[in-house]
């Protein structure tokens, strides 16, 4: 768990499949997000391409954990 996170986490990950996901609650302003990017998908479809390959990319240089300084989902 991130307990000293602002939105507290817990962080969880399958060891056989290495499906990996974060829990959070009360964290109203991803829910904010989450539509603007929806709103944002539904102008240009390509966003969301972009999106699942900027995500690929961070995670395969092991840039995309906040709490380590690096890269948000929303970056």
């Amino acid at each position: 768990a991130l307990t000293r996170a602002r939105v507290p986490i817990v962080k969880l990950m399958d060891p056989v499949t290495e499906i990996s996901c974060d829990i959070c609650v009360n964290n109203s302003l991803a829910i904010v997000n989450t539509k603007l990017l929806h709103d944002y998908a539904q102008i240009d479809v390509r966003l969301r391409q972009l999106a699942f390959i900027v995500k690929h990319w961070a995670k395969a240089r092991q840039v995309n954990e906040t709490y380590r300084g690096t890269l948000s989902s929303y970056a």
